[in-house]
Formats: structure tokens, sequence, C-alpha cells
């Protein structure tokens, strides 16, 4: 790589990064596989010092208006928590993994709420997705359904549980994974490859369907011009229109696909994962990678890919 290259390249993480999460062009969030947080500037500089608001994993996490809302889960006490933390103030430090199980001993884990939330709510189920649409966010519980709610936590509504009568014989294929906004209406996605669009004002079925995949679903990305990108272990499958699930074209990779944005520049899908870059456009081309891509994003005008060590680099595109 030509040493012009490193100089655009912010230096790496203060820790092993999870996802990333765009508050603003001028503003992002880093979140670390044990539930640290950052801000990160318009060209992913670290922004004062990192914090842990949260006592665990940060499963599932969304930028809603002006706070970030995120899930942690911990299997093994059986806790899960849904909380809101106002973005125009510094993160703060909260307990430990440890206070929880001790609290939870002495039946006061309730007492207990991510530092610095303006609320923090236990939930009954696993949630399942989260995702944030028109100043709002959306989320589906195991075995529930999904619910829409304003920032504050105040209902707007909730349905029942989504199910595609032809899944229910795969002991995965309900299982809703994946919510994201769909042209002012919110779409649903499970394991078996059933997808459905729900009315954003009271949560109505419109449409749906199911695909037929190779794999189980485990992410969807999606593009007015690129149409959709669905990834299935090391299958990439990409389609321009869900009614017409025959016209489809399937790549394969070497591993899991961590990431995919459609570059409007190239009319292509760039891609990160386990240990490889790819460019999908009229054909495609991709390179080995020495470490794991989660994520790509832009910077000053370059592709760039974050890796699972914490480190920056070009993307194949360049």
């Amino acid at each position: 790589m030509p040493s012009t290259d490193a100089a655009i390249l912010p230096a790496k993480t203060p820790f092993p990064p999870k996802m990333l999460l765009s508050v603003s062009a001028e503003k992002h969030l880093l979140i670390g596989t044990n539930g640290e947080i950052i801000c990160l500037d318009e060209n992913f500089a670290s922004l004062g010092e990192s914090k842990t608001p949260f006592p665990s994993q940060i499963t599932k996490a969304c930028i809603c208006g002006d706070f970030l809302i995120g899930v942690w889960i911990d299997h093994e006490i059986l806790t899960a928590r849904l909380a809101a933390l106002p973005l125009e103030l510094d993160f703060e430090n909260g307990v430990g993994r440890d206070e929880i199980r001790i609290n939870t001993k002495s039946q006061s884990a309730a007492a207990i709420h991510v530092k610095g939330a303006i609320w923090s709510h236990a939930l009954t189920a696993e949630p399942l997705a989260l995702t944030s649409i028109e100043g709002n966010y959306a989320f589906a519980l195991w075995n529930r359904g999904v619910y829409f709610h304003h920032p504050d936590s105040e209902a707007i509504w909730a349905r029942g549980e989504i199910t595609w009568e032809k899944l229910s014989k795969y002991s995965r294929g309900n299982e809703l994974f994946h919510l994201h906004e769909y042209k002012g209406d919110i779409m649903a996605w499970s394991r078996g490859g059933g997808w459905a669009v729900l009315s954003n004002e009271n949560g109505d079925y419109l449409e749906g369907g199911i695909l037929e995949l190779p794999e189980v679903l485990d992410q969807v990305f999606y593009h007015e011009l690129g149409g959709w990108l669905l990834t299935c272990g090391d299958s990439v499958v990409r389609m321009a229109d869900l009614s017409t699930p025959d016209v489809h074209e399937t790549a394969k990779l070497a591993g899991p696909i961590g990431y995919a944005v459609w570059d409007i520049e190239t009319n292509s899908w760039l891609i990160t994962g386990w240990r490889q870059d790819m460019i999908w456009g009229e054909r495609i081309n991709w390179t080995s990678r020495t470490e794991l891509g989660i994520h790509i994003s832009k910077i000053e005008g370059a592709w760039c890919v974050l890796s699972n060590s914490g480190e920056w680099s070009r993307h194949l595109v360049q």
C-alpha cells in the first residue's frame, strides 16, 4: 500500500470494534465487543475517552434522533434490558457484570439501570431485532411480536408475531432477526427467508413473501439503486426486485460477510468479510486481506474498511 494512502487512515480504535453507527456526517459512534462506546469525528478519529455505560456486551443498537438506543443481554443470569442514552451528554461508566449478578441473586436487579440512560427497561423476552425509522424505533421480541415506540419509550403500536406457514417446519424458519426502514414503512426478515412490509402507522401487514436461499439468512442490505444484497453464511445473493425472486445472482466468498455498502460512483456493491474484500458490479473482483472486515466507510473520498482488530485499510475499490 503506498504511503500516501496511510496518511488518510484513522488511528487504530482504542478497543476491538463490534459496530459503527453514524449520528451525522460529522459524528459517528463506535461500539466495542465489551460494551465500550466512543464518539468519532467526520474522519473517524476518536473524540474523548471511551466509556462503558452498559454492564455487558451491547448486542443491538441504533441511532434514534438524539439518542442511542441499545440492548444488552446476559443469558447466564437471564437478564435483558433496552435503554436510551442522550447523545448530547458525555457517556459514563456503569456497573459491571459481577454487580449485576450479585443484585440478581438478591432480587434487586430491577434497580440497576444503564448508566446515564434517560430510561432503561427490563425485557420479558430476548430482543431479536432493532432499528430506527423517522425519529422512532422498532424492535422485535422472541415469541412476542414487533413494537414501535417514540424515543421516550412511549408505545405507538404493537403487533403479534409474523409467521410464514411454509417456514414453520424449519426450527428457525420464522425467527425474526432483522428490521429496517423501507420506503417509509418497516420491513421484517426471518432466518428462513421470509419477508414482510409493515405499516409505519399501525403495524398492519402490507405485503410479504418467502425467498429460496442457499442457507439460513443472516444479513440484509438494501439500496434503492442497488437493490437487495442478502448474505447466507459464505454465500451472497443479489436481486433487484423481491417480486421476481427467481431473477437473482449468487456469489461465494471464503467465509461469512461482515458488511456491504452500495457505491453510486461505480454502480457496485462493496463487500468485506472473512479475510476478503469484493466489488460486485457488472463483474466480480476480489482480493485477500489479513483481518476480518466488519464495516466499510468513506473517509476523505476513499472507501475504507474497519477490521475486527481495529485497524483501518483501503478497500479493493481503490
